[in-house]
């Protein structure tokens, strides 16, 4: 059903698609002025709703729509960027020698694409990502994917107001940054005890072997291959439990500095949340090992220890499935990567 639906909507793409192409073969008959208010309005509405397709049809037929510009002199792409339509924004990738030019529009307040990515996105876009520090990475992404765009001198370029774009960005992200730290610093704290009373059960586990001890403090069980695996297990948990501790310390500890919530900051959190989340299947490894150790009767042992084999695969194809589902949103990949190589102007 789901398939069916997909190919249904594909479908009507490509019908809207076609449409807006015959449209606009229609259009580019008429006065370059009735052009002009036909076009502009369809076009900034895609490059708002982040519809690159739409752009590049009125384009291709009308390459002069790459210059409309709305009341507040906004062109496409500041359009875009303002909307955090990334989509829509990496078309000017298949710009030529004309991206330069493109990232020297200003609007009537001499803010340049620099000034107004340092903007706070529409409270739509702002829901797109989960926890307010990974929302100030992604802001930090598209403040360093136009700076590499822009010339120099637009860096340190000031506005009308007497603001340079550092000066936009750091006071419209100001509480976001507060937040961000408030969140980061309760994740990482909740974790941290968490891992804490993990290590905590890893190492009573060593204490108190499955099976007890004989009067010499020697496991009974020591000469089993399963007793074996129950201690590396168990030592593994610990350390990574220890290990995920640190993490998160220093992640408590840190200076939430814009850079820090660029870089530093998820890449600690995703590390630490990993192993932390590694800690935890080993350890289920150890307790699955300690229960067949205790409670299988020799008789049975190959049977159970083929159980058990097929039992620890499962368990770890279905950790590494969720802890994909919880680091993904963390990762910040690269939202900047335009894989369409034809030239748009």
């Amino acid at each position: 059903m789901a398939v069916k639906e997909v190919d249904e909507r594909k479908l009507k793409e490509q019908q809207a698609l076609k449409l807006v192409k015959e449209l606009c073969k229609e259009i580019i008959e008429l006065e370059d002025s009735k052009i002009f208010s036909l076009l502009q309005q369809p076009l900034h509405d895609a490059a708002k709703l982040g519809i690159p397709e739409i752009i590049e049809v009125i384009v291709d037929i009308f390459p002069s729509a790459i210059w409309f510009t709305d009341k507040d002199n906004y062109n496409v792409f500041q359009l875009a960027m303002l909307n955090r339509q990334e989509a829509v924004f990496n078309l000017i990738q298949q710009l030529t020698d004309y991206k330069f030019l493109v990232t020297r529009f200003t609007d009537d307040k001499d803010n340049n694409m620099l000034h107004l990515v340092g903007r706070l996105p529409p409270s739509n876009r702002l829901s797109l990502v989960s926890g307010p520090a990974l929302l100030v990475q992604r802001e930090m992404q598209w403040y360093k994917q136009v700076e590499k765009l822009v010339h120099s001198a637009q860096r340190v370029a000031k506005n009308k107001a007497g603001k340079t774009p550092k000066m936009v960005f750091t006071e419209e992200h100001e509480q976001l940054m507060k937040d961000g730290a408030k969140w980061m610093k309760h994740t990482a704290s909740s974790s941290a005890v968490f891992a804490t009373l993990l290590a905590t059960v890893a190492f009573a586990g060593g204490m108190h072997v499955p099976g007890g001890t004989d009067t010499s403090g020697l496991p009974y069980l020591l000469h089993q291959q399963a007793f074996t695996i129950f201690a590396v297990a168990d030592a593994i948990s610990l350390v990574l439990s220890i290990f995920s501790i640190i993490i998160f310390l220093s992640i408590i500890v840190a200076r939430y500095s814009e850079d820090d919530f660029h870089h530093n900051l998820p890449r600690k959190l995703k590390l630490g949340i990993g192993v932390l989340f590694s800690s935890i299947v080993v350890m289920l490894m150890a307790f699955c090992v300690a229960l067949y150790l205790v409670f299988t009767p020799a008789n049975t042992k190959n049977q159970i220890s083929a159980l058990l084999y097929v039992l620890i695969i499962v368990i770890l194809l279905v950790a590494v499935f969720i802890l994909c589902q919880i680091v993904k949103p963390m990762n910040g990949t690269n939202m900047f990567v335009n894989k369409n190589d034809q030239i748009l102007h």
